[in-house]
């Protein structure tokens, strides 16, 4: 997944769809504030942690779809619900072969610790421990590009590193002990450090 910056404003990010977290309260202040106001007064959105809501063409937005994603209550806002709302989204767009995802950080989401919390379930949530299976590639489903408006670059990337990180340890533990032997797991561990900058002491 390729993750990108932005200091636009959310309606102008043309993705395959939006990511709106929302709290668990109302009136709903941020992009598309009338629409996710509009599905809790249906009852299709309540805002509970990891409830979610899609629309599709929100007028407005250069996004074709807008998915809000419960955040909670309030006062139990933290990175970690961010993280797992995001990787929540992440999931239930890619299953509908989504391809451009944008991430709107507003209001409570807004802050450095929230868009690296963001990114970080962004990756967690495509992740898929698949590598093993020969099925068609042409099947599979991933996110390809995800923007993200709020917070800082250096908060964007922070976010990035600690989910790249997380998949790329996942990825080492499906390997069987034939494949990943302790020969390849120290040759995979020198790849990955040259990869970075870093010391690599194999002993």
């Amino acid at each position: 997944m390729q993750i990108k910056y932005s200091a636009a404003p959310a309606e102008t990010l043309e993705a395959d769809a939006l990511i709106v977290v929302a709290p668990d309260e109302t009136p709903f202040e941020g992009p598309g504030a009338a629409i996710v106001n509009q599905l809790r007064e249906s009852g299709e959105f309540n805002g509970k942690a990891l409830d979610t809501a899609l629309w599709h063409r929100p007028e407005g937005f250069a996004a074709r779809r807008l998915l809000v994603v419960g955040a909670g209550k309030p006062d139990e806002f933290t990175s970690a619900v961010m993280r797992r709302a995001v990787a929540v989204g992440i999931r239930k767009l890619k299953g509908k072969g989504v391809r451009r995802v944008a991430l709107a950080l507003v209001g409570k989401t807004t802050g450095d610790l929230f868009a690296a919390a963001g990114v970080e379930g962004a990756l967690l949530g495509d992740f898929e421990p698949d590598q093993l299976k020969t099925d068609d590639e042409k099947g599979k489903k991933s996110i390809e590009v995800l923007t993200v408006t709020g917070g800082s670059e250096a908060a964007v990337e922070r976010g990035r590193i600690l989910g790249e990180s997380q998949n790329f340890t996942r990825a080492i533990v499906n390997e069987p002990p034939n494949v990943l032997t302790p020969l390849a797991l120290a040759a995979r561990s020198q790849e990955m450090a040259k990869e970075t900058g870093l010391e690599c002491e194999v002993l």
